[in-house]
């Protein structure tokens, strides 16, 4: 997996000899804690996260061939706000994936979301209308 991420970022970055991926070993998932050069850092994140969330992608894709779960973590040497633990990250994961799992569950696909209450909104908008006119 190292070797799959370090091939990915260097394609984007102008300084490929600068990446660093350090492994971390979770309970349940594998973290590969990457640092680039400073100037590559807004590359490898892309406009809105688009371009390190496909990385991720293609990642955990691979991974899950291996039967394994991983995660990748940019690292930004002059950010102490950065994750201490594996467990950190595990848990902000467990809380996403549950948010997901319920939603699944539920019905809600990514098509649906805001749909139902668009809707009801609606329904008031045109009782209010009624009773403006009675």
């Amino acid at each position: 997996m190292k070797d799959l991420i370090r091939y990915l970022i260097s394609l984007l970055v102008s300084n490929p000899e600068s990446i660093e991926i350090d492994v971390q070993e979770g309970r349940r998932r594998t973290i590969y804690a990457v640092t680039v050069h400073p100037d590559d850092l807004g590359i490898v994140i892309g406009r809105s996260g688009r371009t390190i969330n496909a990385i991720r992608t293609l990642v955990s894709a691979a991974a899950s061939q291996d039967g394994e779960r991983s995660w990748i973590r940019l690292v930004d040497e002059d950010d102490d706000a950065d994750f201490d633990s594996v467990d950190e990250v595990e848990v902000l994961e467990d809380s996403a994936d549950e948010v997901v799992d319920d939603d699944v569950e539920d019905g809600y696909g990514d098509d649906d979301y805001g749909d139902e209450d668009s809707d009801s909104e609606a329904s008031s908008d045109e009782d209010s209308h009624t009773h403006d006119n009675a």
